[in-house]
């Protein structure tokens, strides 16, 4: 059965693999409220969390600690644990001063295939990485208008790797935001067959006290008029 799941007690707390197996993005939504998160996720030993074919739609991260953030989504867990999003939508998550208006990811790794991440505002960063992987496939960024990027990968205590491939990043604040902050910190972007248009900059550098690697694997087309162009 289709439609609108709203919730009204809070956010749901996922501590072992779950998948949600929706109807299609266009036909179940799990709503916020505009009230409260989505998913806070993590348990103990290696989880693997899949949303297939829902809307994520309407959540608030708000939070007590500046990492929380996460309107849909929220996971500072074991490095092993993995996020799978697939022919889904999140749309109009904030999360005001916090990280990741859409997702707030520390440590562990995310997967996003062919969906869309869309009107989502506030925070810093929609898709917020941290010390995490994450690669994006077949999908749309577009209309968000968080600070630091609709993607902001970042490293304080070890690596970010950040790949994207046949992306469309449009009409966003900033597209991508790349920064490592301590000596031995790494961060990784690259990117191929992906569009970049629209944006107030297609690429934008954070603190550099660690490695910084941003690589153009080919065929993308770059048509913002500021931002720094991959070497």
């Amino acid at each position: 059965r289709g439609g609108t799941i709203t919730l009204t007690e809070g956010e749901l707390r996922v501590t072992e693999s779950l998948t949600i197996q929706g109807l299609g993005a266009g036909s179940l939504t799990i709503s916020g409220g505009d009230s409260s998160r989505l998913f806070v996720l993590g348990g103990d030993g290696a989880n693997v969390y899949n949303f297939n074919d829902i809307a994520l739609a309407d959540g608030n991260g708000q939070g007590n600690n500046e990492r929380r953030g996460g309107g849909a989504l929220h996971m500072f867990a074991d490095r092993n644990d993995v996020i799978n999003i697939n022919r889904s939508v999140l749309r109009n998550h904030q999360t005001n001063n916090r990280v990741g208006a859409a997702i707030s990811l520390i440590f562990g790794s995310l997967s996003i295939t062919d969906s869309a991440i869309v009107n989502n505002g506030g925070g810093q960063g929609t898709i917020y990485l941290q010390d995490a992987t994450g690669n994006i496939t077949n999908s749309t960024l577009s209309g968000n208008q968080s600070g630091f990027g609709a993607v902001w990968a970042r490293s304080g205590f070890g690596s970010a790797d950040l790949s994207l491939t046949n992306v469309t990043v449009a009409n966003n604040g900033e597209g991508v935001f790349y920064s490592s902050e301590l000596p031995n910190a790494k961060t990784t972007v690259r990117y191929r067959n992906s569009i970049f248009s629209g944006n107030e900059k297609s690429f934008q550098i954070g603190g550099t006290t660690g490695t910084i690697s941003l690589t153009s694997q080919g065929n993308n087309i770059l048509s913002d008029a500021t931002g720094d162009p991959a070497p």
